[in-house]
């Protein structure tokens, strides 16, 4: 773990000794040396949340951070200036959407004292991890279920009768909740339907606060991002897009869609002909700029055929991911139609298609990966060095021509080294996180 982060979460915790909170999901391993990807889930009020923000405003490695409040929940985002990363939940209630499945005062009442910090049971702990992820149709992480060799038979037996007595539950054994069941979720709602903070009332007010909060605020801040990257063919696009996607999802506990291209609301043209599963195959099984480019009237067509679907995915795209806040990564873009028309095979010039640009969605981060023709011929031999430096002038190009037309982000990067470009890559991430 870095110094500034494992620094914070020290002084978070000494700073929040005087308060009423609960450390959630914890199983005693000291917060600082928690893994990098872990976030800290933290019940508390007002007071809580206060003070880590004071906190937050006062620390000196830290780079940026932002907040963004859901209903029950504020998902604090902390940038460290020596790039690491740290995620805190600060929890009011514990919703669902309209149920209240635990009551957070109880678990506030409950809370004990372990290494000098505040946290609950063991059997509210699995009380909270079974209600949690049965409710989201999980079962429990298996971290939590490894945890139970350091309980005795008899509490796990405790909780065992525990949950089943509260919940009208058969469990036998607290290690068959590592695979979610459909009847218990049944049986949980049930219960919890039956308890006065979850009366019709209280369900409605809780549901209009979630679809308040959760959909129409992160409808109108947007917080979801969109990269493209472009680039020939051997300039490490695919390597590093799936590297991009794992850091996103890991590091940064960000939901992620790679998209090919375009949105493909619209099929590719030849499904028209040869059905969608046929087409598809031959696409795939064809190498790019193969084949004759066709005229300037079919050229044209499939062109305003593939922009259409660009203008339709607008939409599209931003119901189905962006509204849920994914980061939305594109293999490939519009790019290709200008500077590499010959990809998909469309012979209209460059000072045609260029223009277009504006009538589509724009990327938050375009990335424009390249290589000298020899880096890239050791990696594929599909195209000739005259075609590789011919092409990445034309991205170069046209990179330059738009970003001084457009407020977005278009930065080309020569990609040699794999852990530098990702590092790149990241950090112009972070400045618009």
């Amino acid at each position: 773990m870095s110094n500034q982060r494992k620094e914070f979460i020290e002084n978070l915790f000494t700073s929040l000794k005087d308060t009423s909170y609960c450390l959630l999901k914890w199983t005693g391993e000291n917060p600082t040396e928690l893994p990098s990807k872990s976030d800290l889930d933290i019940l508390g009020g007002k007071e809580v949340l206060e003070n880590t923000i004071t906190l937050i405003e006062g620390f000196s490695g830290l780079l940026k951070w932002t907040k963004q409040s859901l209903h029950g929940v504020n998902h604090l985002y902390l940038y460290f200036e020596d790039n690491s990363f740290l995620q805190i939940d600060i929890l009011s209630s514990f919703v669902r959407k309209g149920i209240e499945y635990l009551s957070s005062s109880s678990i506030l009442k409950e809370t004990i004292v372990k290494s000098g910090i505040k946290t609950y049971t063991n059997k509210r702990l699995f009380e909270h991890l079974f209600l949690f992820n049965t409710l989201n149709y999980a079962g429990v992480p298996v971290k939590y279920l490894s945890y139970l060799s350091k309980v005795t038979i008899s509490e796990q037996s405790a909780i065992v009768e525990y949950l089943n007595n509260k919940y009208d539950l058969n469990l036998n054994s607290l290690l068959e909740l590592r695979s979610f069941q459909g009847d218990y979720r049944k049986k949980i709602l049930q219960r919890l339907k039956l308890l006065s903070q979850n009366n019709l009332s209280n369900q409605a007010k809780n549901y209009f606060l979630y679809l308040k909060n959760n959909c129409l605020t992160a409808a109108i801040k947007n917080e979801s991002r969109v990269l493209s990257f472009s680039g020939v063919d051997g300039a490490g696009k695919s390597t590093l897009i799936g590297q991009m996607q794992k850091l996103l999802t890991e590091k940064y506990r960000r939901k992620v869609i790679v998209l090919r291209h375009r949105p493909s609301v619209l099929p590719i043209l030849s499904a028209w002909v040869y059905g969608k599963e046929k087409a598809e195959a031959r696409s795939t099984s064809s190498l790019p700029r193969q084949g004759k480019t066709p005229g300037k009237i079919n050229s044209f067509i499939r062109f305003i055929y593939y922009l259409t679907d660009y203008m339709l995915g607008r939409i599209v795209i931003w119901y189905k991911y962006e509204l849920k806040n994914y980061v939305v990564l594109y293999d490939r873009y519009f790019f290709d139609f200008v500077a590499d028309n010959k990809r998909s095979n469309i012979g209209l010039t460059p000072s045609f298609t260029r223009p277009f640009y504006k009538c589509i969605a724009k990327p938050d981060i375009n990335y424009f990966l390249y290589a000298s023709p020899q880096v890239i011929l050791k990696r594929k031999k599909e195209l000739e060095a005259e075609t590789i430096t011919k092409l990445t002038n034309n991205y170069l190009n046209l990179f330059n021509d738009y970003s001084q037309k457009y407020k977005e982000t278009y930065l080309p990067i020569e990609n040699i080294n794999l852990g530098e470009t990702l590092n790149k890559l990241e950090n112009e991430f972070v400045k618009i996180a």
